[in-house]
C-alpha cells in the first residue's frame, strides 16, 4: 500500500512537471498568457482563452494586438492576422481568414469559406448546417490598401441559401459605412462580384430565396447598384460608368447590362429571355416589364427612354445615337420601334398588335406611332426629315403603312385599312390621310372619293366652246384637293 501511494504521488508529480514545462514552452513561443492585446493560439480545444478558442479537431490562431480567432465547428479553422483583426469559423468544415488591420472573417454553414484580405473590411458566409440552410458558400473580400475604417462587406448565403459566391476585388466604400461597398449573394448557386470602383451595392438572388444561378457583376463602376433578384439564370452587369442602376427581378434568363455610360437605369422586371442594355450614353432609361423574348437597347445616345412594357413577346425597342428620344413598344407580339441616328426629341411608339414596326432614320422632333389593339402588319416610317407626325394602323388596323421622306412639318395618317398607304415625299407642311384601301402620296391618290372642284355635269353649248374648255381646264386643276377615304 505504501508503495502504491508513492507511485501515485510520483505520477502526479510527473504530470504536474509536464504541465509546467508545457506552459513554459508555450509562454516562450507565444509570450505571456494570452490577453485581448496579444497573439494567441488554440488547437483541438487546448489553450482556449478570451481571444482564441477551438473545439476538438479545430484550431484558431490570432496574431496582432487585439486580434481574435475562434473555431467552434468540426474541422474548423480560424486565422486572424493584424491589429484588431477577427476570424470565426462556426460550423463544420469551415475556414475563416482575416488578414489586415481591422479585418473580419466569419464562416458559418457547412463548408463555408470566408476570407477578408486587406484592411477594414469583412467577409461573411451564412448558414446553419441544417438541411434548410446548409451553407456551402464562399465570401472573398480583397480591400484596397488604405481602405477607410469598416468600409466594405461581402456576404454569401442567407436563409434557405446554399452554394453562393460573393466577391469584391479592391472596391472601396465610405468610412464607418460597411453597406456603402456591399456585395451579397444569396439563394441557390448565385454569384455576385465587384471589381474595383467605389460605393457599389451588388446583389445576386433572393426574393425570398426563390433564386437559382443568377449572376451580377460590376467592373470598375462607382455608386452603382447591380441587382439580379429571384428567378433563374438572370444576369445583371455594369461595366464602368457611374451612378447606374442595373437590375433583373424574377422569372428566368433575363439580362440587364450597362457599358460605359453614367446615370443610367437599365431594368428587366419579370418575364423570360428578355434583354435590356445601354452602351455608352448618359442619363438613359432602358426598361423591359414582363413578357418574353423582348429586347431594348440604347447605343451612344443621352437622355433617352427605351421601353418594352405590358407583356407580349419577341418585341424590340432601340435607340442608336441621338438625345432625348422616347422609343416604346407596349404589349403585342414581334413589334419593333427603332430610332437610328435620330437626332433629338423623337417619339416612337408601337402600341400593341402583331408584327407592327415604327422607324425613324435621321431627323429630330418627329412623332411616329404604329399599331393598336387587334392591329397587324402596320408600318410607320420617317427618313431624313424633322418635325413630322406619322401614324399607321390604329385599333384594329391591318396591312397599313405611313411614311415621310425628305420633308418637314408633314402629318401622315394611314389606317385602319386594310391596305391603306399614305405618305409624303420631298414636300413640307402637308396633311395626307388614307383611311381605307388605296394609296395617298402627296397629291396622288388611288382609291377613295375625289372632290371635283364644282364643275357642271351638263354638256357645254356650242356658243360657249372656248369658255367651256377654259372652265374644264380650271376644274381639272382643282382636282388636287383630295378626300380622305
Amino acid at each position: 500500500m505504501t508503495t502504491s501511494a508513492k507511485s501515485r504521488t510520483a505520477v502526479t508529480g510527473v504530470l504536474a512537471a509536464g504541465a509546467a514545462a508545457s506552459a513554459l514552452f508555450a509562454g516562450a513561443a507565444l509570450g505571456s498568457a494570452p490577453t485581448a492585446n496579444a497573439s494567441c493560439a488554440s488547437f483541438f480545444g487546448l489553450g482556449n482563452s478570451a481571444s482564441c478558442s477551438s473545439t476538438p479537431l479545430s484550431f484558431a490562431i490570432a496574431l496582432g494586438n487585439g486580434a481574435t480567432a475562434h473555431a467552434s465547428g468540426l474541422l474548423g479553422v480560424a486565422f486572424a492576422v493584424g491589429t484588431n483583426s477577427a476570424a470565426s469559423a462556426g460550423d463544420a468544415f469551415t475556414l475563416a481568414t482575416a488578414l489586415g488591420n481591422g479585418s473580419t472573417a466569419t464562416a458559418n454553414g457547412l463548408f463555408g469559406i470566408a476570407a477578408q484580405l486587406g484592411p477594414n473590411g469583412s467577409a461573411i458566409t451564412q448558414g446553419s448546417g441544417l438541411i434548410a440552410n446548409p451553407g456551402l458558400n464562399i465570401a472573398l473580400n480583397v480591400s484596397a490598401l488604405g481602405a477607410p475604417t469598416n468600409s466594405s462587406t461581402v456576404i454569401a448565403g442567407g436563409p434557405g441559401a446554399a452554394g453562393n459566391i460573393a466577391l469584391n476585388l479592391f472596391g472601396r466604400g465610405t468610412a464607418n459605412n460597411p453597406d456603402s461597398m456591399k456585395v451579397t449573394s444569396h439563394g441557390l448557386l448565385n454569384i455576385a462580384t465587384n471589381w474595383g470602383g467605389h460605393d457599389n451595392v451588388i446583389e445576386a438572388g433572393d426574393a425570398a430565396t426563390s433564386s437559382l444561378l443568377n449572376l451580377t457583376t460590376n467592373l470598375f463602376g462607382s455608386n452603382t447598384s447591380v441587382t439580379a433578384e429571384g428567378g433563374i439564370f438572370n444576369w445583371a452587369t455594369n461595366v464602368l460608368g457611374q451612378n447606374n442602376t442595373v437590375a433583373t427581378n424574377g422569372s428566368l434568363v433575363n439580362t440587364a447590362s450597362n457599358i460605359l455610360g453614367s446615370n443610367n437605369t437599365v431594368t428587366t422586371v419579370g418575364g423570360y429571355a428578355n434583354w435590356a442594355r445601354n452602351i455608352l450614353g448618359n442619363g438613359n432609361t432602358v426598361t423591359i416589364t414582363g413578357g418574353y423574348g423582348n429586347a431594348v437597347r440604347n447605343l451612344f445616345g443621352g437622355g433617352n427612354t427605351v421601353t418594352v412594357s405590358g407583356g407580349g413577346y419577341g418585341s424590340t425597342a432601340q435607340n442608336w445615337f441621338g438625345t432625348g428620344n422616347a422609343v416604346t413598344v407596349t404589349a403585342g407580339i414581334y413589334n419593333t420601334a427603332t430610332n437610328l441616328l435620330g437626332g433629338n426629341n423623337n417619339t416612337l411608339s408601337s402600341t400593341g398588335g402583331y408584327q407592327n414596326a415604327v422607324y425613324n432614320f435621321v431627323g429630330s422632333n418627329n412623332t411616329l406611332t404604329v399599331g393598336g389593339a387587334g392591329s397587324n402588319y402596320n408600318l410607320a416610317l420617317n427618313t431624313l426629315s424633322s418635325n413630322n407626325a406619322v401614324t399607321a394602323g390604329g385599333a384594329g388596323g391591318n396591312f397599313t403603312a405611313g411614311f415621310n421622306l425628305l420633308g418637314g412639318t408633314n402629318t401622315v395618317n394611314a389606317g385602319p385599312g386594310p391596305g391603306a398607304l399614305a405618305g409624303t415625299i420631298f414636300t413640307n407642311g402637308q396633311t395626307v390621310t388614307k383611311v381605307g384601301p388605296g394609296i395617298a402620296i402627296n397629291n396622288f391618290r388611288i382609291g377613295g372619293a375625289q372632290a371635283t372642284g364644282g364643275s357642271s355635269s351638263k354638256a357645254p353649248s356650242s356658243k360657249a366652246g372656248d369658255n367651256s374648255k377654259k372652265s374644264a381646264k380650271k376644274s381639272g386643276t382643282a382636282g388636287s384637293k383630295r378626300g380622305n377615304n
